[in-house]
């Protein structure tokens, strides 16, 4: 097994110690021309991640070691579901391994060489098969996304690391070329793509005016063409064809029952569109900051019914921004980040309050209950849990302070109590594991509240949080 270990080192680690007791799957999701495994490996050895590390880095330019197995690396983090698989795999307890999904790269080489790896590594280290496991089985997170969006690929990955041979066909990227004229394109931001569907990651993006060659082929709206030597795919309303006009698209077909009320935009990257209102393996395609859609002013808790050129579907509506007045919140849901901060309440305290999204004195009174529950985890301070900041709460707290790196209960209580107040920490763990995005949520609270602005949740800050 050849594995490259120019940059092991122990950035960004969680000590040593590690008994190596699962092997855990990832997928780097970043699509970046170069973001290969050596670029990674040395991104993670410099120092460049705030809050990741893994011990491998599998690409199709080889495989990184970046950490030995000795270390405990922060790849699992924080619990997205109530019941994950394998809800005893940690940190602290795992070797992690990305596979890069690099654009430039092969990702069916790259997750290959991942195979050979976990192979060699289940002969080494005496890890068993069945605890060779996905991100998600850890902890309910989509990860890794290829290999969730086709669970034969995961299959395979599984029965291949057992002796089994693979039997999963690469999907078709037709790169052969025969040009018979040239376009231009007609809009700004146009994805191109390595196959005519919107349900792959794209090569890159054309603006209006850039000009590439096409060769005649098209398929359910899909002009083939040639993009900076790059065969892909554009979808034909952003084609205008020299020497001819573009051509009219057929109106696209609506759905039955369709009715359209307004019109919005997505405002960030690689958002998913769910046939149904929930997270899982549903995803019907991806939209990028500043695709377009229809909606028809249905919501379902966190997600906003929507119509992208006839494929129906749901989407978070964190990422919706409308054209007209409507908003994103009716009166009726509240703040979408209140309304998880009160699920995490009731998880976490035993509160019981309405999951409304609306900061009334019952989620008030459980956010006490959140703290005390932490104190008591943390610092055996035997109090009521009541939800009644009283002078047994107050010196419970005393001058205790929580910040960035540090693991405990009281971490969790600082997320949620920021939830609480409207504030995405960007998770919720337990015990709590403090990161760049529970620091940057403080942070920016203390801006908003008159506090010191230094990162660091300390009494005043909790004090102000639990108000």
């Amino acid at each position: 097994m050849n594995i490259n270990r120019e940059f092991l080192s122990q950035r960004n680690i969680n000590g040593t110690g590690n008994p190596c007791k699962y092997i855990v799957i990832h997928e780097t999701d970043n699509y970046n021309k170069g973001a290969n495994a050596r670029t990674h490996a040395k991104a993670q050895h410099d120092g460049n991640f705030a809050d990741m590390s893994v011990h491998y880095y599998c690409g199709s330019d080889g495989t990184y070691q970046a950490a030995e197995h000795t270390c405990k690396c922060w790849h699992v983090g924080r619990t997205y579901v109530s019941n994950p698989n394998n809800p005893d795999c940690t940190n602290n307890n795992s070797i992690g391994i990305e596979i890069c999904v690099n654009s430039d790269g092969d990702y069916a080489t790259a997750r290959q060489n991942a195979i050979d790896l976990v192979k060699y590594l289940l002969q080494t280290t005496g890890i068993p098969a069945d605890r060779v496991i996905r991100h998600y089985d850890a902890k309910g997170k989509y990860c890794p996304r290829k290999m969730m969006d086709n669970p034969s690929l995961w299959s395979d990955f599984k029965a291949q690391i057992q002796g089994g041979s693979s039997d999963v066909t690469p999907p078709e990227v037709d790169t052969s070329w025969n040009a018979t004229g040239t376009a231009t394109c007609t809009g700004n931001g146009v994805y191109y793509r390595p196959r005519p569907t919107m349900n792959c990651e794209p090569y890159g993006q054309l603006n209006k005016g850039n000009r590439f060659e096409v060769d005649g082929q098209e398929k359910n709206g899909w002009i083939h063409a040639k993009v900076v030597d790059q065969a892909c795919w554009i979808y034909k309303d952003y084609v205008q064809y020299d020497g001819q006009p573009a051509p009219t698209p057929d109106p696209t077909p609506q759905p039955s029952g369709w009715k359209v009320t307004g019109t919005a935009v997505c405002t960030g990257n690689g958002v998913r569109v769910r046939s149904s209102a929930e997270f899982g393996n549903n995803i019907l395609l991806w939209l990028n900051q500043g695709n377009r859609f229809e909606v028809d002013g249905q919501k379902s808790g966190e997600f906003v019914h929507i119509n992208v050129n006839g494929t129906v579907g749901w989407m978070s509506k964190d990422y919706v921004k409308y054209d007209a007045a409507e908003s994103t919140d009716s009166n009726s849901s509240g703040n979408a980040i209140v309304h998880d901060g009160q699920i995490h309440a009731n998880n976490f305290s035993g509160a019981g309050i309405a999951t409304d999204g609306i900061r009334g004195s019952a989620t008030k009174k459980a956010g006490i209950m959140v703290l005390q529950v932490a104190l008591n985890h943390d610092y055996n301070a035997g109090l009521t849990v009541d939800g009644i900041r009283g002078s047994k709460t107050d010196a419970a707290l005393g001058n205790h302070y929580v910040k960035y790196g540090e693991t405990q209960y009281l971490v969790t209580a600082v997320e949620i109590l920021l939830m609480l107040k409207g504030y995405n920490p960007g998770g919720v763990e337990n015990p709590g594991q403090f990161g760049s995005g529970l620091k940057a949520a403080v942070t920016q609270y203390q801006r908003d509240h008159g506090l010191t602005a230094d990162g660091v949740a300390g009494r005043n800050t909790i004090l102000s949080l639990i108000a």
